[in-house]
């Protein structure tokens, strides 16, 4: 799964993942090429198998063939998050960023690792670039909504979850955590009432 937050799931099936064809960076030797495709697809197998460790090592030897492989450097952030090694799955995603800075899923995926960590502000602020590249992802919207109630900005991740929910109103998911800042904000306010 891509990605577990208050119960909600959403998902790069790694098994349908395609590799890309056409480097950004081409690569002049024709064996190379073949290197690097058969660690991406070796990787990869790996990856479906949860076999983290050995995906990395393969995900590692595609960047040195060709290190603006936007494929390899996001895989590998993938089986880093398998093995719940964030700061390294951000650094990986840090550089599939520089190579493709318009991919709202390495914002996504980055921005849950620095939740993970517990850093809800750059969480926030990687979630807010998802939402500048792709207005209607409402992955972005949810879980700024839901790193915003994790940084106690109740009225914040309620306007957020309210754009998820414009834009998916079938998801009780997002109810239940817009309940949760709502709850939260109004334990607050007695509290400021009667403290």
């Amino acid at each position: 799964p891509f990605s577990i937050v208050y119960g909600y799931t959403f998902n790069i099936n790694e098994s349908e993942y395609k590799i890309a064809e056409v480097s950004l960076n081409p690569i002049k030797n024709n064996n190379d090429i073949e290197i690097l495709k058969e660690n991406l697809q070796e990787g990869l197998k790996e990856l479906n198998l949860k076999n983290f460790l050995n995906a990395v090592s393969y995900f590692d030897k595609a960047t040195q063939i060709d290190p603006k492989s936007l494929d390899a450097w996001f895989l590998k952030g993938v089986a880093f998050d398998g093995l719940k090694k964030y700061d390294a799955a951000i650094a990986a995603y840090h550089k599939a960023i520089s190579i493709n800075p318009n991919m709202t899923a390495l914002w996504l995926k980055a921005g849950s690792d620095y939740m993970s960590l517990g850093n809800n502000t750059n969480a926030v602020s990687y979630f807010d670039k998802a939402t500048q590249i792709d207005p209607k992802s409402l992955d972005a919207w949810f879980l700024k909504g839901a790193s915003l109630l994790q940084s106690k900005k109740y009225i914040q991740s309620i306007d957020s979850i309210n754009k998820a929910i414009k834009i998916n109103s079938n998801v009780s998911q997002f109810y239940v955590v817009k309940g949760q800042a709502f709850d939260q904000l109004a334990s607050e306010n007695k509290d400021l009432e009667t403290g």
